[in-house]
Formats: structure tokens, sequence, C-alpha cells
């Protein structure tokens, strides 16, 4: 692909004419179907940059390539540009069609699952169809392991009721800390001098009370990053009740709700834990 598009994504010039390029034209589709089923453009634009093919060759996908697409008539066919989609493919995506069915609305706690949902089975972010044969769905659009089960009411109950699991009972949340094995020995040797000292007949307490003070740095240096966060996903938990809102403590412990092929969800804790349905 060159630095600058001469020619509207999707088509390309061989011996002097405009033709197709099959895999451009692949994707205008892509993204008119998408938009047609309630994709904004920020949603398009977060997955087009996952995938393979640049609109500008060394630049990311950006709203104002695909809204450029999406305004362009030139891909409904002329005397010049072949066409890529049908007439009313497009007239739907510029909302001028009467008989296209009204899109669902995301609720304030799916608008929170979507931010963080990926397929359970192949780790890749999960799209909402919000008008799937008159309900919203989601799916994975890269394995398509996710079944017609998985809807906004279905994984909003499976969300809650981790997040209720987990505030009943925050001592779920557990992480071995992992040390790096110098500095744990040295931890430990500081430990046995410690304990030594406090066995020595009139030992001096003033370096006791040092050693408790170095020991106790000594510790703290070495706690991980995950065991820090399972402390304070622990902390909040705890300072949480039943009326916190889902989305709140949702974006404040998990990294990723991830969604599995019977709609079930699990929670991906910040910590790296993973927390199933029951």
């Amino acid at each position: 692909m060159a630095a600058n598009r001469k020619l509207p994504f999707g088509y390309e010039m061989r011996s002097g004419a405009i033709v197709i390029c099959a895999a451009e034209a692949d994707t205008v589709r892509w993204i008119y179907r998408q938009y047609i089923a309630g994709d904004s453009y920020e949603r398009l634009t977060r997955e087009l940059q996952a995938k393979p093919i640049p609109y500008l060759s060394g630049k990311p996908w950006n709203k104002n390539m695909v809204a450029r697409i999406l305004a362009d008539k030139r891909y409904m066919g002329t005397e010049k540009f072949p066409q890529v989609i049908a007439p009313e493919l497009y007239r739907e995506a510029r909302g001028t069609v009467p008989s296209r069915a009204p899109v669902r609305k995301k609720s304030e706690n799916a608008e929170a699952i979507q931010t963080l949902a990926v397929c359970g089975v192949c780790g890749a972010i999960v799209c909402r169809d919000p008008n799937q044969h008159g309900k919203e769905r989601w799916y994975c659009p890269c394995c398509k392991g996710i079944s017609t089960k998985a809807t906004d009411r279905r994984l909003g109950q499976g969300t809650a009721n981790l997040l209720k699991l987990l505030l009943r009972s925050p001592g779920r949340v557990v992480q071995e800390p992992e040390l790096d094995r110098a500095e744990a020995g040295s931890v430990i040797e500081q430990e046995t001098a410690f304990r030594e000292l406090l066995n020595t007949p009139g030992f001096d307490e003033k370096l006791a009370r040092q050693m408790v003070f170095d020991l106790a740095a000594a510790r703290f240096a070495v706690l991980s990053g995950q065991h820090y966060e399972t402390m304070r996903i622990r902390y909040l938990l705890e300072q949480s009740t039943a009326d916190t809102e889902i989305p709140v403590l949702l974006r404040q412990i998990a990294s990723a709700v991830l969604i599995h092929p019977d709609g079930s969800v699990s929670l991906k804790l910040k910590n790296g834990q993973v927390i199933h349905e029951e």
C-alpha cells in the first residue's frame, strides 16, 4: 500500500484501469455490515487496527478513515469504479432505509462489560451485535466460539453473580507472591539473624528494634505487583457493599471479562487470578 491514497480504499490501478482490490474490498464490506449492525466508528477503528490490512501503509486506522469509507458513493459502482457494495447496503448504512430495525441501546452494565470483554477460547476482543434477529448478541469475530446465549442479560447476570461472590468472600482473592530468589534469600537471612538475636541472653533491644524495621522494609521491597494488586482488590471488596454499582467495581478490580462458548463468564482480576462462575 502506498503512503498516499490516490484511489478510494478497495480499489487499485492495473494496466491503466481502476479495478477492485479483493482484500481491501472485503474490508469495505465488513465495515458496512458492522456499522449497520450497530458498531460505532470508535469500535470499528479499534477492530480494524487489529487487522492486517492498513488504510495507509505505516499509519493506524482512525475514525476519519472509517467515516470516509462509509460516505463514499463510488462503492456502489460508477463508470470508472467497479461496484464493491450493493446500493441497498450503502443506503442502509447512511440511514435512508425506513425499515431498518432500531438499535438496541446498551445498559451501563453492558457498556462496562464490553470495555473488558474478551473471548474465553482465543482471547480476541468480543463484539456486540445490537440487532441480531430482534435481540442483541455478543460474539467472537476470530474463532466464532460464542453461542447465541451470550446476551446483555446473561452476561450482566453472570458478572453480577461473580462480583457478589467476591463481595461475600474477599478471601477468594489470592495470589502467591513471586519473589526474586536473591531478594527472597536476603529476607530469609535477615529473619534468621533476628531470631538468633532474640535467642541470645541479654540481647541488645535497640539493635533488635532496628532489625525489625530493616526486616519489614526488606519484606515490603520484595512484594510483587500481583501481590500488591491482591491486597488492593481485597481492600476494595471489603470496603464495598452490595449496593456498589457494578460498572464501578468491575473497572476497579478486573482486567478482563472472559466470555465462554455457553454464554457463561469469568472474571480475570488485576492480580492475574481468574474467578469462574459456580
